[in-house]
């Protein structure tokens, strides 16, 4: 596991929660509109999810843990599954009921919410679980207590992949990132993962692991290109780099998250 930083202003001593909190509220907030369901259809996560959501049955419950803007949550209700929608952002959750009272969203802290026992058939989560300094082992634990026996448990959190890996192993100096600039006061961010380092924390939750996969590999082809080798977009020669990697160069190298899919034992 491998820790990321941000910069933040200097008078920023919020604890872990209210940090979160505020982070998203700020971000989400800057987006006026009300949520785009069907942008959901294109990613990566709706596909590798299709053989879970073929197996829920007629009230079935399902929990979109971490759910921002709310797009996934409105999107399978519209399918006909009952989901609902919890986010620590208190301001956004407020917005969505007011603008969509259709839907159920519940503000709460993933790794400790209101819930009881045993409720959900399916609970999944966006790149959520990694935002907490101490690790994803709450998050975890609290989607094993309120998900049912047999209940499934999918993830995405960012992958720690081979070039981030032989990028650390090629510098000279290693060090965090909360030490490259004197200037700036850099706070926590997330968590970065192999796949053997995200599947012990779901087994350490006790949940038993069907499959870990790379995903978002165009995303981390645009960061590669943007991050690494310093070709922007404008270049002549950003697309045809984008094309051959997109084509030649395995996942492992440059997905930018890892997906896993877990079930709670009966």
């Amino acid at each position: 596991m491998k820790k990321d930083y941000m910069a933040v202003t200097n008078d920023s001593q919020e604890d872990d929660l209210s940090f979160v909190d505020n982070f998203w509220s700020e971000l989400w907030n800057k987006n006026a509109d009300l949520p785009n369901p069907k942008s959901v259809t294109s990613r990566d996560e709706f596909r590798l999810m299709q053989p879970v959501l073929r197996k829920v049955q007629t009230g079935d419950r399902i929990l979109d843990s971490g759910c921002g803007m709310g797009e996934w949550t409105v999107y399978l209700n519209q399918l006909g599954y009952q989901t609902t929608g919890l986010d620590i952002s208190e301001r956004t959750i407020m917005r969505l009921k007011t603008l969509l009272p259709q839907y159920e969203f519940v503000r709460g802290d993933i790794r400790n919410t209101d819930f009881p026992e045993n409720c959900f058939d399916v609970l999944f989560s966006w790149g959520a679980f990694e935002h907490f300094e101490n690790g994803p082992g709450e998050c975890l634990r609290e989607s094993f207590r309120i998900l049912k026996p047999g209940g499934r448990l999918l993830i995405t959190v960012p992958f720690d992949n081979w070039r981030h890996i032989l990028t650390r192993i090629r510098s000279s100096r290693v060090k965090s990132r909360a030490n490259t600039d004197a200037h700036k006061q850099m706070r926590f961010y997330q968590w970065r993962f192999i796949k053997s380092e995200i599947e012990d924390e779901i087994v350490n939750a006790g949940f038993e692991v069907l499959w870990t996969k790379p995903l978002h590999k165009e995303e981390g082809i645009r960061r590669w290109l943007d991050w690494g080798v310093k070709i922007k977009p404008s270049s002549l020669l950003y697309t045809p780099l984008f094309k051959i990697a997109k084509l030649f160069m395995p996942s492992n190298y440059l997905a930018h998250m890892i997906m896993t899919v877990a079930y709670k034992p009966e």
